[in-house]
């Protein structure tokens, strides 16, 4: 796969198209509905280009073909971009992701080192990054814990790329940039755009987008933490987990992968695997209060999951994941339709420190 970058101005009167040398006059959207309406009919670039223009954002860069998709997720993986106060960047979302709720963002930024701008020390000028999610005629952002305004992360200062996992949303739950109000329900992605909404520079190099998988219609479940559940029988929950900060920072009966090391869960031959997810977190169970809080030093660990096949090749699935102090992450295949293979299991690694995984759940669809 590639990807493809456009280059606009909106302080211009027109727009350089890719293919042309003159300009492109913007066409007149009186509302984000009617330009939803002709989705189908129009480009995805003039798409983003449209989003852009209601919203008189301005944007540097729009990426519309993306460097990897599976059937639940699609990635853009890119060369720095450094990004001053205000500046956006947008995303497309494939069509065939639009009708599935949002669950996890994954976004790649820093802050340039230098003076003033030091890794360990209180940054009075900091970089700041807003990852927003447009649905339904309006753009909404992680109900999740946040560093500044719009859900906005603190990028960290270093020479590479901080990776923040914007997990749960169907947990956290979303807040709509327009009306301030909190909702749990579901976002139907058709656009992403990042925001420098700090007063430091920002450098960006990846964004993911993953959303709700396939139904499933089997499931495959290893339960280590007792009284973990993926399904609970409380609808009002979307999951139960026995471990983390309701536990000071411990899991119980956890599945404990030191860094380096990995573990493998056989699965069931001839299907089609829809997801997986894995309970887990990476707190260390000391017992003490961290700087923000909550229960045990805060951890560092990265999680991978992949299928290994009986011939001992492994198709990775999710690479380096920032594991959350607590909670759910989610891969799903490249492609949903293909079957799994005898003698075939699931491999989850972690790297950079311990993972404490509570529970698997593989879901397998038709």
């Amino acid at each position: 796969m590639f990807f493809k970058i456009i280059f606009i101005s909106l302080w211009s009167t027109c727009l350089l198209a890719e293919t042309q040398t003159g300009c492109v006059e913007m066409p007149k959207i009186n509302s984000e509905i009617e330009l939803l309406k002709e989705i189908t009919v129009k480009t995805k670039e003039q798409e983003l280009i449209n989003f852009a223009t209601i919203n008189k954002d301005k944007v540097i860069q729009n990426f519309i073909e993306p460097t990897k998709k599976t059937c639940s997720s699609v990635s853009y993986k890119f060369p720095d971009i450094k990004a001053k106060p205000n500046d956006s960047v947008y995303f497309h979302v494939p069509v065939d992701l639009r009708d599935r709720g949002v669950r996890f963002m994954i976004l790649g930024h820093r802050q340039i080192p230098g003076p003033g701008n030091v890794a360990g020390e209180y940054d009075t000028n900091p970089g700041l990054t807003s990852v927003q999610i447009h649905s339904k005629d309006s753009w909404n952002y992680w109900g999740g814990p946040s560093s500044g305004k719009n859900g906005a992360k603190f990028a960290e200062i270093g020479n590479s790329a901080e990776i923040e996992n914007l997990y749960d949303w169907d947990h956290y739950g979303h807040i709509n940039l327009s009306s301030n109000e909190t909702s749990m329900d579901q976002l139907l992605p058709d656009a992403v755009k990042i925001t420098s909404v700090g007063t430091d520079d920002v450098i960006w190099s990846e964004l993911t987008l993953k959303v709700n998988p396939p139904k499933e219609v089997e499931k495959q479940e290893v339960i280590y933490s007792e009284g973990t559940k993926f399904t609970p029988d409380n609808h009002d929950q979307k999951y139960i987990l026995s471990g983390g900060q309701n536990f000071q920072g411990k899991f119980p009966g956890a599945k404990v992968i030191s860094s380096g090391k990995s573990i493998s869960i056989p699965i069931k031959p001839g299907m089609k695997i829809s997801s997986i997810d894995i309970a887990c977190g990476d707190s260390h169970s000391d017992g003490q209060k961290n700087s923000d809080g909550g229960w045990g030093k805060q951890g560092w660990a990265k999680l991978s999951i992949g299928i290994k096949k009986s011939n001992g090749s492994i198709n990775w699935m999710m690479n380096r994941d920032n594991v959350p102090p607590e909670g759910v992450l989610m891969t799903s295949p490249v492609n949903c339709e293909e079957k799994t293979e005898e003698n075939s299991e699931i491999v989850i690694k972690s790297e950079d420190d311990t993972t404490y995984v509570m529970g698997v759940h593989i879901g397998y669809s038709n």
